[in-house]
């Protein structure tokens, strides 16, 4: 959590290469992304970034990032291809 209280809700691969997790308990149809989810992006500038949803498995580009919104029960596409 920052000092204006934006926070991820998980972080993997910190310090070096972090990559931001978001869950969410709503399905999304659209690549909406909370305002600490772009203040992460820009400041950290990951390839990579993940939101976990109820929906379907679609992905958008936010500045250099590519945002992977993924069904909570493909979560194991998440840990596959983390690191690759």
């Amino acid at each position: 959590r920052t000092t204006d209280n934006a926070e991820v809700d998980f972080i993997l691969g910190a310090p070096l290469t972090p990559t931001p997790v978001e869950v969410k308990y709503q399905t999304l149809t659209e690549p909406g992304l909370s305002r600490s989810y772009h203040s992460f992006l820009a400041k950290y500038r990951p390839q990579h970034g993940y939101i976990i949803h109820l929906g379907k498995n679609f992905k958008t580009k936010i500045g250099g990032t590519t945002v992977h919104f993924l069904p909570f029960f493909d979560y194991n596409t998440l840990v596959a291809n983390f690191g690759k």
